[in-house]
């Protein structure tokens, strides 16, 4: 039953993670974009 318990919490906070990273970087890419555009 703890095993279980570690592997729904791990997995969650990976998936977490996971979403937050994507996230960061797809903002990342779009402020780089508009930055561009800007100094043209």
């Amino acid at each position: 039953m703890t095993n279980f318990l570690f592997f729904v919490l791990g997995l969650m906070v990976g998936g977490l993670t996971g979403i937050t990273m994507m996230c960061l970087c797809t903002i990342a890419k779009k402020a780089d974009e508009h930055i561009e555009k800007e100094n043209k």
